[in-house]
């Protein structure tokens, strides 16, 4: 199937479509979405295809264009329409209600790939996006408690740039690469009056 989906030709059954249509088709299903039909003009390049040549868009956008094929119906309920497969699906003897009920007694009718089969979607992955909140909410989760654990959360985090004097108060401003002396006979930190952002200055 992924060679097909990435190197597989189109193939038409034969006398189902006019060239024109066979040309809008492999437009749509181009693999280089630069060069996709309708990827310059979006719909209006679409509606510019010799495909649509005989429709004129103002009258059908109008609903005045008589539909080539209207299905004739004897009720409301009518689905003569639609495949059997799905109309009997609610009778005890519907392959759809077979089937549900398999499912539901824990088993499926068809087997499982072979391996054969299964090759052919080497490459292909694909997570559940229920899965994929539910993997993001844990993460979420791991992050907050490990803030806890180390005494802080994203407020405190979000402050630590305003704390800067106080990390300089707690290193004892050494930049500099002068040693604190010690305490005041007030008991202050003899650099503290020195520290202008604080704004304490001796009168």
């Amino acid at each position: 199937m992924y060679k097909n989906i990435a190197f597989g030709k189109v193939r038409f059954p034969r006398d189902t479509l006019s060239q024109e249509g066979r040309n809008f088709v492999k437009g749509l299903l181009n693999r280089n979405p630069k060069h996709r039909l309708g990827a310059t003009l979006d719909a209006e390049e679409l509606k510019r295809h010799p495909f649509f040549a005989d429709i004129d868009w103002d009258i059908l956008a109008k609903k005045l264009i008589t539909p080539p094929f209207k299905p004739k119906l004897t009720s409301a309920t009518d689905v003569s329409y639609f495949d059997p497969e799905f109309t009997n699906a609610l009778d005890n003897s519907g392959s759809l209600n077979e089937r549900a009920a398999a499912l539901a007694r824990g088993f499926a009718t068809s087997t499982p790939l072979s391996p054969s089969v299964q090759a052919n979607f080497q490459g292909f992955t694909f997570v559940d996006e229920s899965h994929l909140d539910d993997q993001m909410r844990g993460n979420r989760y791991d992050d907050e408690e490990m803030g806890d654990a180390h005494g802080s959360h994203r407020g405190q985090e979000d402050d630590d740039w305003d704390d800067l004097g106080d990390v300089a108060t707690q290193r004892g401003n050494r930049m500099s690469g002068i040693e604190r002396s010690g305490k005041r006979d007030d008991g202050k930190d003899s650099h503290d009056d020195q520290m202008i952002g604080n704004s304490q200055f001796d009168d």
